[in-house]
C-alpha cells in the first residue's frame, strides 16, 4: 500500500508597492575623488548622484514581470575617500594606495573587489 503525498506550490504574495526602492551606501575610493571628482568633494558626490539617479531611472522604467514595476535606488549614505587608506601588508583595503594583485596598475582587479 503505497502513500501518495500532494504537494502544492506556495504562491508567492503579491508586491508590496511601498518595499520598491533599495537604499543604498555609496562609496567613493580616493582614486574616484582624484580622476572622477577632480579632487573636489561636491563634484564627486554630484557625479555619484547623477549616476545613480540613472540607474534608477532605468530601474524604475523597467518591467521584470506584470506584477514587479516601479522597483529602483535611492542613495542613503555618501562616503567620499580623499586620502588612501593606509594598510600594512598582508591586509588588503578597496581604498589602499597599492594596487592588487598588481601594485604597477592603477586599478584593483575588479573580480577581486566583488569577492
Amino acid at each position: 500500500d503505497a502513500e501518495h503525498f500532494h504537494r502544492e506550490k506556495r504562491q508567492r504574495p503579491p508586491p508590496d508597492p511601498t518595499k520598491n526602492t533599495c537604499k543604498m551606501l555609496v562609496v567613493a575610493d580616493h582614486r574616484f575623488f582624484r580622476y572622477m571628482g577632480r579632487k573636489e568633494e561636491s563634484t564627486t558626490i554630484n557625479y555619484l548622484i547623477e549616476l545613480i539617479d540613472r540607474v534608477d531611472d532605468i530601474y524604475r522604467n523597467t518591467s521584470w514581470d506584470t506584477q514587479y514595476k516601479g522597483y529602483g535606488v535611492q542613495i542613503e549614505q555618501i562616503i567620499v575617500h580623499k586620502e588612501p587608506e593606509n594598510v600594512t601588508s598582508p591586509k588588503l583595503h578597496y581604498n589602499m594606495a597599492k594596487n592588487y594583485p598588481n601594485e604597477n596598475k592603477d586599478a584593483w582587479d575588479v573580480k577581486q573587489l566583488l569577492e
